[in-house]
C-alpha cells in the first residue's frame, strides 16, 4: 500500500508523527490516501495543542481562563479528527507484551498449580524442596514445565507462533516476548535436564 508524504512545512518532529500515523492507518485497513488530510489536521493541532499548554503555564492567572479555554477547545477538536481518522479501522492486534502482561494477572486463574510448583524446582537458583517432595504434593513434572520457565513465556510464545503460524517469525517479535519476560526464555538459557525418575538432580 503507497503511503502518502508528509506536507513539506511541516517541522521534523510533525512530518514523523504523520508518517508514524498513516502507516498505523495502513496496518489498521484504511487507506491512508484518502485520510491524508485528516492526518495532516491532526498534527498540525496537536502541535498547537503542545503550544498552547506550554503557553497556558506562562501566563498571569488573569488570563487563565482564556488559556485555559483555548487548550480544552483544541483537545476536543484533536479528539474528534482521531475519530474522523480511524472511523472504521479494525482493531489492532493484541502485543505480545499486552498478552504476556494478561498471563501475569492471571484473572480467570489459567495457572496450574502442578506446573507452577515443577517450574520453581526446575529453574530455581537454589532448591529449598527435593524432587521427591513435589512428586509427592504434586504429581510428575509436565512437559510444559520444562518447555517454558513461566506461564507468562508459555502465553506469549503460543501467542507467537498462532499469529505467524508457519511463516518465520519476525525477531521483532521474540524481542518483545524476550523484554516482557525478563531477558532470557527458557530455550535461550541452560535447559533444565528432563524429568527421569531415577535422577535426583533434574
Amino acid at each position: 500500500m503507497t503511503l502518502p508524504d508528509p506536507p513539506s512545512d511541516l517541522s521534523r518532529g510533525e512530518k514523523k508523527a504523520f508518517r508514524n500515523l498513516v502507516k498505523t492507518l495502513a496496518d489498521r485497513g484504511i487507506d491512508p490516501i484518502a485520510r491524508a488530510g485528516l492526518v495532516e489536521e491532526y498534527v498540525r493541532t496537536d502541535a498547537r495543542l503542545t503550544d498552547l499548554r506550554a503557553a497556558e503555564k506562562q501566563v498571569e492567572k488573569g488570563s487563565k481562563l482564556a488559556a485555559s479555554r483555548a487548550v480544552n477547545v483544541a483537545t476536543m477538536e484533536r479528539r474528534r479528527l482521531h475519530e474522523a481518522i480511524f472511523k472504521g479501522a479494525k482493531k489492532p492486534e493484541k502485543t505480545v507484551a499486552a498478552t504476556v502482561h494478561d498471563a501475569a494477572v492471571d484473572k480467570d486463574g489459567e495457572k496450574d498449580a502442578r506446573t507452577e510448583a515443577w517450574r520453581k524446582y526446575l529453574y530455581a537458583s537454589v532448591r529449598t524442596s527435593s524432587r521427591e517432595a513435589i512428586e509427592a504434593a504434586h504429581g510428575p513434572c509436565p512437559l510444559v514445565a520444562i518447555l517454558y520457565r513461566s506461564h507468562e513465556e508459555e502465553v506469549g510464545t503460543k501467542a507467537i507462533l498462532k499469529a505467524h503460524g508457519r511463516r518465520v517469525v519476525p525477531r521483532e517479535a521474540w524481542n518483545e516476548l524476550r523484554e516482557a519476560c525478563g531477558g532470557t526464555l527458557s530455550w535461550e538459557a541452560r535447559a533444565p535436564k528432563f524429568y527421569n525418575p531415577d535422577q535426583d538432580n533434574l
